[in-house]
């Protein structure tokens, strides 16, 4: 299995607290996706 890699917004923003919502938050389904290569 791979490491895991942070994307999205989470990636964008470093995962660190905001005091308001970022720019697009509303618009997107998945704030902080994770991909994880399975197999290989």
């Amino acid at each position: 299995m791979g490491q895991a890699e942070v994307l999205g917004m989470c990636a964008e923003l470093a995962c660190a607290p905001q005091a308001a919502k970022p720019e697009g938050f509303d618009a997107v389904s998945d704030h902080c996706a994770v991909r994880v290569v399975l197999g290989g």
